[in-house]
């Protein structure tokens, strides 16, 4: 996933890039560069990440236009705390996520990787159905919210406790996990899909979409 930066301050670009370390980060130094990066990138899948403080123009309407770009995912304002018309200005016109100038890396990697967990799951399961690559897989109830709860917790693994506490509200259900895991794996297969729910030996479950693709 890429991730395009624009800010007039440098110390930002690099807080960003070294808080998403691990994702394709491109810093733009102002509007005008950051505009032309945007075109030259436009119909890729991207976050875009804009500072309130931006010369010529504010982020908001950096924002507010390459919402309507092919491609981008999420729209992400910087700001700084205590700029309540800047804040007023972003949920007024449907900015995904304001995050603050001091925010912490850790919280501010939180926050962007919750947006693009969101983002998975909305594509994957429409309809009682969970939809990989173009190919459709019914799943029973219980099927559906094992894989929703690991969407939900994509990268971190789940011991099997935790899930049959999710689920069943209950933590003796986990050989009824392995059931389902098991039949969840079969379906998928079925569909030629691999590998997204990866098993973490003595512990539980985490699921993997590295190999998915959005059109």
């Amino acid at each position: 996933m890429m991730i395009v930066v624009v800010s007039e301050n440098r110390k930002i670009l690099e807080k960003v890039k070294k808080t998403m370390n691990g994702y394709e980060v491109i810093g733009c130094i102002g509007l005008l560069e950051g505009v032309g990066e945007l075109l030259s990138v436009k119909g890729n899948e991207m976050v875009v990440i804009a500072d309130y403080e931006l010369k010529i123009s504010n982020g908001v309407e950096l924002l507010k236009s390459v919402k309507k770009m092919k491609g981008v995912v999420h729209t992400v304002l910087m700001i700084s705390d205590g700029n309540e018309e800047g804040e007023i200005e972003g949920l007024r016109n449907e900015i995904d996520l304001m995050i603050k100038h001091d925010e912490s890396e850790l919280i501010t990697r939180l926050y962007i990787e919750k947006l693009l967990n969101a983002r998975v799951k909305r594509e994957i399961i429409r309809d009682n159905k969970i939809i990989i690559n173009d190919a459709e897989i019914e799943l029973t109830r219980k099927e559906m919210e094992i894989v929703a709860l690991l969407l939900d917790n994509k990268g971190v693994t789940l011991r099997r406790t935790e899930i049959s506490q999710a689920i069943w509200g209950s933590s003796e259900n986990v050989r009824k996990i392995d059931i389902h895991v098991k039949s969840i794996r079969k379906k998928l297969e079925g569909g030629n899909l691999f590998n997204f729910i990866v098993t973490i030996h003595g512990v539980g479950y985490r699921w993997n979409d590295s190999c998915l693709h959005f059109d």
